[in-house]
């Protein structure tokens, strides 16, 4: 498995903070990277967050022990991360031009599975 993973945490809150995340997730392995995508429009970070791992097994740990646990006064669901990052473009169609046509578009199954699990197409 030498390919990094990356789990998503939903349902973070708006205060959480990156260190935050990172301290939690660390104890179970090397964290490569932690990123709270951010709404284009409002500039207010999303409620999910992104946490890479080096090791598979790693991430899994973390998984299986997070998910439906309180981290920061919230439950969260911790899921298998089914896409890479979006691009800034990605996010402002995703989004909609009001900024809050994230979830109607099929908001949270882009990001965990489950859904149509394709990403966004732009013309150039």
């Amino acid at each position: 498995w030498g390919e990094r993973i990356s789990i998503l945490v939903r349902n973070i809150g708006d205060n959480c903070a990156i260190s935050d995340l990172k301290r939690c997730f660390e104890r179970y392995g090397v964290v490569k990277d932690v990123y709270i995508p951010m709404d284009f429009y409002t500039k207010r970070p999303k409620p999910f967050a992104f946490i890479e791992f080096i090791n598979y097994d790693d991430a899994r740990d973390a998984k299986e022990d997070m998910d439906r646990r309180e981290f920061n006064g919230r439950m969260v669901d911790v899921v298998f991360a089914q896409q890479r990052r979006k691009t800034a473009d990605q996010m402002r169609h995703i989004d909609g031009p009001r900024g809050g046509g994230g979830y109607g578009r099929g908001g949270r199954d882009d990001w965990g599975g489950g859904g149509r699990g394709q990403a966004v197409q732009h013309r150039r």
